[in-house]
């Protein structure tokens, strides 16, 4: 009977105890997020600063008229989300009370995920990169060349680049990775090539991008403010109108 007695209890204690851990996972998974989000901002500020200082012994590294870039990131949850539609959608738990913004950039734990739409106080929406309207700059991380990257609304697990010229060389494998943009910071994963071709009588690569995300399983993202954007988007819209 003791020795049935204190099987049971330990039996219950060692339950009692999976079941606290169960639950502190939610903790300890909010604890990393928070400290995923405040890496890739220190990431970017190394950089901007590497950037800043190989600036003062080389005058053709391109800088901004601040001299570096910086983009705060702050961590949401996904709420909702779409893949099977011509325009695809994701709803997360961060809206204007959070500080968020319509065209903030939106990134996952490896790629990019899309760029917010609409904010409500408590949630807001992102134009996800499987959306038929959405258009990225991106280019070949290996040699630098950019074009264009949108979805043709086949496949939710490739994306295509364009306006990529034939007089350059790409392979299957290389990285494709986000190139000058007001909602990403440059050099940011979205693929790697799949395969490509060349149309008869065309100057241009048609090429098959996979993406690094599953976007039928993402679960938290981090939400990307350029602090210097509401400054260009200001200069940008007054050489427009003029």
């Amino acid at each position: 009977m003791f020795n049935s007695s204190n099987q049971l209890s330990g039996g219950l204690l060692e339950r009692r105890e999976g079941i606290a851990n169960y639950f502190d996972l939610g903790d300890e998974n909010e604890k990393l997020l928070t400290e995923n989000a405040e890496l890739h901002q220190l990431s970017d500020s190394l950089e901007a600063k590497i950037r800043e200082m190989l600036a003062s012994v080389d005058s053709t590294v391109n800088m901004d008229t601040t001299g570096k870039l910086v983009y705060r990131y702050s961590k949401a949850s996904v709420v909702d989300r779409s893949t099977n539609r011509l325009h695809n959608f994701l709803t997360l738990n961060k809206g204007s009370k959070h500080g968020i913004k319509a065209d903030m950039g939106v990134v996952g734990k490896e790629g990019i995920i899309g760029i917010i739409k609409d904010v409500s106080p408590n949630y807001c929406t992102v134009l996800s990169l499987l959306h038929k309207r959405m258009h990225v700059n991106a280019k070949v991380e290996r040699t630098n060349f950019g074009g264009s990257l949108s979805w043709d609304g086949r496949d939710p697990r490739y994306v295509q680049l364009d306006n990529i010229a034939k007089y350059t060389e790409v392979r299957v494998g290389d990285q494709i990775v986000t190139s000058d943009s007001n909602f990403f910071p440059p050099g940011r994963t979205i693929g790697k090539i799949k395969e490509w071709k060349i149309r008869e009588g065309d100057n241009f690569y048609s090429i098959k991008v996979e993406l690094v995300n599953d976007f039928s399983t993402i679960d938290y993202v981090y939400i990307v403010e350029n602090v210097n954007s509401k400054e260009i988007k200001a200069l940008q819209e007054r050489s427009t109108n003029e």
